[in-house]
Protein backbone atom coordinates (compact mmCIF):
# COMPACT_ATOMS: atom_id res chain seq x y z
CA UNK A 1 0.00 0.00 0.00
CA UNK A 2 1.55 3.32 -1.07
CA UNK A 3 0.71 6.49 0.85
CA UNK A 4 0.62 9.92 -0.77
CA UNK A 5 2.33 12.12 1.79
CA UNK A 6 4.45 14.81 0.14
CA UNK A 7 4.24 16.78 -3.10
CA UNK A 8 6.65 18.87 -5.15
CA UNK A 9 4.22 21.80 -5.33
CA UNK A 10 1.41 23.45 -3.38
CA UNK A 11 -2.12 22.40 -4.37
CA UNK A 12 -2.74 23.78 -7.88
CA UNK A 13 -6.46 24.09 -7.02
CA UNK A 14 -5.56 26.62 -4.35
CA UNK A 15 -2.33 28.30 -5.42
CA UNK A 16 -0.80 29.89 -8.49
CA UNK A 17 2.76 29.05 -7.61
CA UNK A 18 3.14 30.66 -4.18
CA UNK A 19 0.24 33.09 -4.63
CA UNK A 20 -3.16 32.20 -3.18
CA UNK A 21 -5.87 32.33 -5.83
CA UNK A 22 -8.00 35.46 -5.49
CA UNK A 23 -11.35 33.67 -5.34
CA UNK A 24 -10.05 31.26 -2.69
CA UNK A 25 -8.83 34.11 -0.50
CA UNK A 26 -12.12 35.99 -0.89
CA UNK A 27 -14.28 32.96 -0.07
CA UNK A 28 -12.23 31.86 2.95
CA UNK A 29 -12.28 35.41 4.34
CA UNK A 30 -16.03 35.61 3.80
CA UNK A 31 -16.61 32.27 5.55
CA UNK A 32 -14.40 33.29 8.48
CA UNK A 33 -16.20 36.61 8.89
CA UNK A 34 -19.63 34.96 8.72
CA UNK A 35 -18.59 32.47 11.38
CA UNK A 36 -17.21 35.17 13.66
CA UNK A 37 -20.29 37.33 13.26
CA UNK A 38 -22.50 34.44 14.38
CA UNK A 39 -20.40 33.90 17.52
CA UNK A 40 -21.43 37.41 18.68
CA UNK A 41 -17.93 37.90 20.12
CA UNK A 42 -16.73 41.50 20.10
CA UNK A 43 -12.95 41.08 20.42
CA UNK A 44 -11.19 42.66 17.40
CA UNK A 45 -9.91 40.18 14.81
CA UNK A 46 -6.14 40.58 14.59
CA UNK A 47 -5.69 38.33 11.56
CA UNK A 48 -7.23 35.45 9.62
CA UNK A 49 -4.74 32.69 8.89
CA UNK A 50 -4.62 29.75 6.50
CA UNK A 51 -2.35 26.98 7.73
CA UNK A 52 -2.04 23.22 7.74
CA UNK A 53 -1.39 20.95 4.79
CA UNK A 54 -3.07 23.19 2.20
CA UNK A 55 -0.51 25.85 3.07
CA UNK A 56 2.29 23.34 2.65
CA UNK A 57 3.56 20.52 0.46
CA UNK A 58 1.98 17.70 2.47
CA UNK A 59 -1.53 18.22 1.07
CA UNK A 60 -3.74 15.45 -0.29
CA UNK A 61 -7.26 15.10 -1.67
CA UNK A 62 -8.42 14.67 1.95
CA UNK A 63 -6.90 17.92 3.19
CA UNK A 64 -8.93 20.69 4.83
CA UNK A 65 -8.70 24.46 4.68
CA UNK A 66 -7.64 25.24 8.26
CA UNK A 67 -8.76 28.84 8.78
CA UNK A 68 -7.85 30.50 12.10
CA UNK A 69 -9.31 33.77 13.33
CA UNK A 70 -6.78 35.39 15.65
CA UNK A 71 -8.10 37.37 18.62
CA UNK A 72 -6.87 38.32 22.08
CA UNK A 73 -8.68 36.05 24.54
CA UNK A 74 -8.09 38.64 27.28
CA UNK A 75 -10.52 40.92 25.43
CA UNK A 76 -13.25 38.40 26.25
CA UNK A 77 -12.38 37.37 29.80
CA UNK A 78 -9.36 37.17 32.10
CA UNK A 79 -9.94 33.41 32.52
CA UNK A 80 -8.06 32.31 29.40
CA UNK A 81 -8.73 28.60 29.95
CA UNK A 82 -12.48 29.24 30.14
CA UNK A 83 -12.38 31.37 26.99
CA UNK A 84 -10.48 28.64 25.13
CA UNK A 85 -13.11 26.04 26.05
CA UNK A 86 -15.88 28.41 25.01
CA UNK A 87 -14.43 29.29 21.59
CA UNK A 88 -13.62 25.62 20.94
CA UNK A 89 -17.29 24.81 21.49
CA UNK A 90 -18.30 27.63 19.12
CA UNK A 91 -15.90 26.22 16.55
CA UNK A 92 -17.20 22.67 16.96
CA UNK A 93 -20.83 23.77 16.65
CA UNK A 94 -20.10 25.67 13.43
CA UNK A 95 -18.04 22.92 11.82
CA UNK A 96 -20.60 20.27 12.75
CA UNK A 97 -23.50 22.31 11.38
CA UNK A 98 -21.86 23.32 8.09
CA UNK A 99 -20.43 21.31 5.21
CA UNK A 100 -18.56 23.88 3.16
CA UNK A 101 -16.15 22.85 0.41
CA UNK A 102 -13.94 24.79 -2.00
CA UNK A 103 -12.51 22.83 -4.92
CA UNK A 104 -13.40 19.64 -3.04
CA UNK A 105 -11.57 20.61 0.16
CA UNK A 106 -13.53 20.94 3.39
CA UNK A 107 -13.36 24.27 5.23
CA UNK A 108 -12.71 24.15 8.99
CA UNK A 109 -12.75 27.35 11.08
CA UNK A 110 -11.03 27.95 14.41
CA UNK A 111 -10.53 30.79 16.90
CA UNK A 112 -6.95 31.21 18.06
CA UNK A 113 -5.45 33.28 20.86
CA UNK A 114 -3.03 35.93 19.66
CA UNK A 115 -0.38 34.60 22.05
CA UNK A 116 -0.41 31.09 20.55
CA UNK A 117 2.58 30.06 18.47
CA UNK A 118 1.62 28.13 15.33
CA UNK A 119 3.61 24.94 14.76
CA UNK A 120 2.80 24.88 11.06
CA UNK A 121 5.71 25.41 8.70
CA UNK A 122 3.38 27.24 6.32
CA UNK A 123 1.22 30.13 7.58
CA UNK A 124 -0.56 32.57 5.24
CA UNK A 125 -2.43 35.75 6.19
CA UNK A 126 -5.77 36.03 4.40
CA UNK A 127 -6.09 39.65 5.54
CA UNK A 128 -2.80 40.88 4.09
CA UNK A 129 -2.52 38.34 1.28
CA UNK A 130 1.03 37.40 2.24
CA UNK A 131 3.04 34.64 3.85
CA UNK A 132 3.83 34.88 7.56
CA UNK A 133 5.80 31.63 7.47
CA UNK A 134 6.86 30.61 4.00
CA UNK A 135 6.74 26.82 3.47
CA UNK A 136 9.99 25.28 2.36
CA UNK A 137 10.16 22.24 0.13
CA UNK A 138 12.25 19.50 1.67
CA UNK A 139 13.86 16.52 0.00
CA UNK A 140 11.64 14.29 2.05
CA UNK A 141 11.34 10.58 1.49
CA UNK A 142 8.58 8.65 3.20
CA UNK A 143 9.62 5.48 4.99
CA UNK A 144 6.74 3.50 3.52
CA UNK A 145 7.59 0.35 5.45
CA UNK A 146 7.69 2.10 8.83
CA UNK A 147 4.51 4.09 8.09
CA UNK A 148 2.75 0.85 7.12
CA UNK A 149 3.93 -0.85 10.31
CA UNK A 150 2.74 1.99 12.57
CA UNK A 151 -0.53 2.28 10.64
CA UNK A 152 -1.25 -1.44 10.96
CA UNK A 153 -0.48 -1.33 14.68
CA UNK A 154 -2.83 1.63 15.28
CA UNK A 155 -5.56 0.08 13.14
CA UNK A 156 -5.29 -3.20 15.06
CA UNK A 157 -5.77 -1.31 18.34
CA UNK A 158 -8.73 0.62 16.94
CA UNK A 159 -10.47 -2.49 15.63
CA UNK A 160 -9.73 -4.35 18.86
CA UNK A 161 -11.24 -1.57 20.98
CA UNK A 162 -14.33 -1.40 18.81
CA UNK A 163 -14.78 -5.17 18.97
CA UNK A 164 -14.30 -5.15 22.75
CA UNK A 165 -17.09 -2.57 22.97
CA UNK A 166 -15.71 -1.08 26.17
CA UNK A 167 -16.04 2.70 26.54
CA UNK A 168 -12.89 3.21 28.62
CA UNK A 169 -10.85 1.11 26.19
CA UNK A 170 -12.13 3.05 23.18
CA UNK A 171 -11.39 6.38 24.85
CA UNK A 172 -7.91 5.22 25.86
CA UNK A 173 -7.00 4.11 22.32
CA UNK A 174 -8.21 7.45 20.94
CA UNK A 175 -6.16 9.33 23.55
CA UNK A 176 -3.08 7.23 22.82
CA UNK A 177 -3.31 8.02 19.11
CA UNK A 178 -3.60 11.77 19.76
CA UNK A 179 -0.76 11.65 22.31
CA UNK A 180 1.52 9.87 19.84
CA UNK A 181 0.70 12.45 17.21
CA UNK A 182 1.53 15.29 19.59
CA UNK A 183 4.79 13.59 20.53
CA UNK A 184 5.71 13.39 16.86
CA UNK A 185 4.80 17.04 16.27
CA UNK A 186 6.88 18.13 19.26
CA UNK A 187 9.93 16.14 18.21
CA UNK A 188 9.98 16.25 14.40
CA UNK A 189 7.10 18.47 13.28
CA UNK A 190 4.42 17.93 10.65
CA UNK A 191 6.38 15.31 8.73
CA UNK A 192 6.94 13.05 11.73
CA UNK A 193 5.88 9.44 11.22
CA UNK A 194 3.37 9.76 14.07
CA UNK A 195 1.63 12.74 12.48
CA UNK A 196 1.59 11.11 9.05
CA UNK A 197 0.02 7.94 10.45
CA UNK A 198 -2.54 10.07 12.31
CA UNK A 199 -3.50 11.84 9.07
CA UNK A 200 -3.92 8.56 7.20
CA UNK A 201 -6.10 7.13 9.99
CA UNK A 202 -8.19 10.31 10.03
CA UNK A 203 -8.51 10.54 6.24
CA UNK A 204 -9.70 6.92 6.02
CA UNK A 205 -12.38 7.48 8.66
CA UNK A 206 -10.94 5.25 11.37
CA UNK A 207 -10.85 7.99 14.02
CA UNK A 208 -14.45 8.98 13.29
CA UNK A 209 -15.41 5.33 13.59
CA UNK A 210 -13.71 5.16 16.98
CA UNK A 211 -15.40 8.35 18.21
CA UNK A 212 -18.79 7.19 16.95
CA UNK A 213 -18.32 3.89 18.78
CA UNK A 214 -17.63 5.76 22.03
CA UNK A 215 -20.86 7.76 21.62
CA UNK A 216 -22.82 4.63 20.77
CA UNK A 217 -21.56 2.72 23.82
CA UNK A 218 -22.26 5.66 26.11
CA UNK A 219 -25.79 6.17 24.75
Amino acid sequence: MKFQIYNTNLSPDVWDGMILKKEIRQKLTEIANDFYKQTELTAPVRDILLLGSLANYNWSKNSDFDVHLVIDFKNIDSNIELVEKYVNQLKSDWNNNHDIHLHGYNVEVYIQNVSKTNRSSGVYSLLTGSWITNPKYENFEVDQQLIQLKYNDALSKINGAIKENNLERVKQVLKDIYDLRQQGLDQKGELSNENLVFKILRNRGHLDKLRNTAVKIYD
